[in-house]
């Protein structure tokens, strides 16, 4: 019998800590303002056909990106440098025209979409992104507000410029 509470105990201790937000705040002080950063992410939780979503604060200059890892994504209408992004928010589809950067594995939102794209997350509780027919994620925009207020104000961390001091 008292293993029995043993165990019970344990599992509620670990539902406790368990969450289920995956968004991370991140950032970067490298001792020169000019590139210091901060990051939002959402990660991509199946490399194969999950995207990752990045925002990426320099300089008082907010961009936005969708990152894949397994294969390029689709150029739109023979043009290499476009890519077509279908966001689905509350049974709509919007049809973006998203910037694809060399390698064809990273997008970038355009600057004339990027508040309404910010806008799109922190006003309903999920958004579909879908890119071709192999990429398409569900992500939570439960917490994106909370991350993406942090965003501009979370305190640096310091890099060192010593690459040895990194290494240790």
């Amino acid at each position: 019998m008292g293993s029995m509470r043993y165990w019970a105990i344990c599992l509620l201790f670990l539902s406790s800590c368990y969450h289920d937000d995956p968004w991370r705040n991140l950032s970067i002080k490298t001792g020169s303002s000019s590139f210091n950063s901060s990051k939002l992410i959402y990660p991509a939780t199946h490399f194969l056909h999950d995207l990752e979503l990045e925002f990426l604060y320099t300089q008082e200059t907010l961009s936005a990106y969708i990152n894949v890892y397994a294969e390029t994504i689709p150029s739109y209408e023979g043009d290499d440098r476009a890519a077509l992004l279908i966001m689905e928010v509350s049974g709509k589809t919007q049809k973006l025209v998203v910037d694809r950067l060399s390698g064809g594995q990273k997008l970038k939102i355009p600057d004339m979409h990027l508040s309404s794209f910010v806008n799109t997350f922190k006003n309903h509780p999920s958004v579909i992104l879908r890119l071709g027919e192999d990429y398409k994620t569900k992500i939570n925009t439960k917490e994106f507000k909370k991350h993406f207020e942090k965003l501009h104000i979370q305190p640096f961390v310091f890099i060192s410029n010593n690459p040895i001091g990194l290494a240790l």
